[in-house]
């Protein structure tokens, strides 16, 4: 070996230190690398430690093995092995995601009609422009990262197809005014269906159809119409608000009415049954003086006097004694004395009331058989009819008085003969106004 300088930068044989370095003494020669094994350890350490990643919130890491799905992880951090062993794709589950479907944004307000997209043609052969805001989020992460390749392109064509399918399903008129919700409804229903048939992994959150109307060539005369329809509906809205408004009110005084009918209905009805009963009473009370008359005055001669007796008549006959059922004079009943005790009295002491129990039976054909047996039967019912028609007519009189009390009447002598021409003008007789 070189003697090595004085000085030290200048001296150092690096190949003697090679040799103390790789080559032990006294070893019997053996070779020994020590400096080799340690960068490799270390770039050994580094690869290995590459496969540390970390997995932020609402995401998830999708594991490669060779290009295969592997594993799914979760947020936190996470080992895999190195690449190109294994790598890992992470997806944001919680971002909501938005796809344009008929039109695009072009700035902050701005937008543009995609004519390819947005013209359809409905169910009544009319052409409408239907534009559609789709919002979704990754609900698999193997499934949207493996399934499909072009995700956004994917979701597109079958937001297409889908409002394709339920517009051309339904007429313009409801595409556009009647049915619009129902229409969002069915297509965000019918794209959800499809995208997992693909496995895309996408979930839709909300559909909602941002345009539907007519092409620009007929925009304004649809608008005429759609402006006809609103005022249409206004006024029937005002209608209903209006019959609403005054159907109680008239349900109320039709209510007023029927209850005012029932109750003049009720009054009529008991003050009829009160006059039936008043009349029935009045021709029951009509027996006793038509009784009484009968005795008077064709009574025989023992009728007379006991009428005389008990005070009913005043004069019975013109002469003292006279035993004749003639009397001389018209004979004077007097009321206070024209009782059916009284009569019943009469007739006993006369030997006519047998099997007549009281004064209360002594009435209609009872009286009359009572009175038969005196032979006073005709008699009496001529006498019974003829107040009968006495009370008829007055009852007839007071019922047109009441019935037409502010119309001015006249009674026709009926023996005039029925010819009134001439009294006729009336009020120029009178002088009435």
């Amino acid at each position: 070996m070189e003697r090595r300088s004085s000085d030290p930068k200048k001296d150092i044989n690096w190949e003697e230190l090679w040799q103390k370095i790789a080559y032990k003494k006294g070893d019997s020669g053996k070779f020994r690398k020590q400096l080799i094994y340690i960068p490799v350890g270390i770039i050994i350490v580094i690869w290995l430690l590459t496969g540390i990643y970390t997995v932020g919130p609402g995401e998830e890491g999708v594991v490669r093995q060779f290009g295969k799905h592997s594993s799914t992880t979760s947020p936190g951090l996470n080992y895999h092995l190195p690449s190109p062993i294994q790598t890992v794709d992470k997806v944001n589950m919680e971002e909501i995601r938005t796809a344009e479907i008929g039109f695009r944004t072009v700035a902050s307000g701005n937008f543009r009609t995609i004519v390819q997209e947005a013209h359809m043609l409905t169910g009544d052969e009319n052409i409408v422009n239907a534009e559609v805001v789709v919002q979704y989020k990754v609900r698999d992460a193997a499934d949207y990262l493996f399934n499909i390749k072009d995700q956004e392109q994917v979701l597109h064509t079958a937001t297409e197809v889908s409002l394709r399918s339920v517009v051309g399903s339904n007429t313009i008129d409801f595409v556009m005014i009647d049915g619009r919700s129902s229409v969002q409804d069915s297509v965000r229903i019918q794209l959800q269906q499809l995208l997992d048939d693909y496995n895309s992994g996408l979930l839709i959150t909300a559909l909602k159809l941002q345009y539907a109307g007519p092409p620009n060539q007929v925009k304004d005369a649809f608008d005429e119409v759609v402006r006809a329809r609103e005022d249409k509906e206004t006024l029937i809205r005002e209608a209903e608000g209006y019959a609403a408004d005054l159907v109680p009110i008239a349900r109320g005084q039709a209510e007023q009415v029927v209850l005012e009918a029932t109750a003049y209905m009720e009054q009529r009805v008991l003050r009829a049954e009160g006059d039936a009963t008043k009349f029935l009473k009045i021709l029951k009370e009509h027996e006793v003086p038509a009784a009484f008359l009968v005795l008077a005055n064709k009574g025989i001669a023992e009728a007379a006097q006991v009428l005389a007796q008990v005070g009913t008549i005043e004069e019975i006959s013109s002469a003292p004694g006279n035993t004749s059922a003639e009397t001389s004079g018209s004979p004077v009943l007097q009321s206070s004395s024209l009782s059916r005790e009284t009569l019943y009295e009469i007739l006993a002491k006369l030997g006519a009331t047998s099997g007549i129990q009281g004064a209360d039976n002594l009435t209609g054909s009872k009286l009359k058989a009572a009175l038969g047996t005196l032979g006073l039967s005709v008699q009496y019912q001529q006498a019974y009819e003829e107040a009968i028609r006495l009370t008829e007519e007055r009852l007839y009189l007071e019922t047109m008085e009441d019935v037409l009390p502010m119309t001015e009447k006249y009674i026709i002598d009926p023996d005039t003969g029925g010819n009134l021409v001439p009294f006729l003008p009336l009020k120029e007789l009178t002088g009435s106004e």
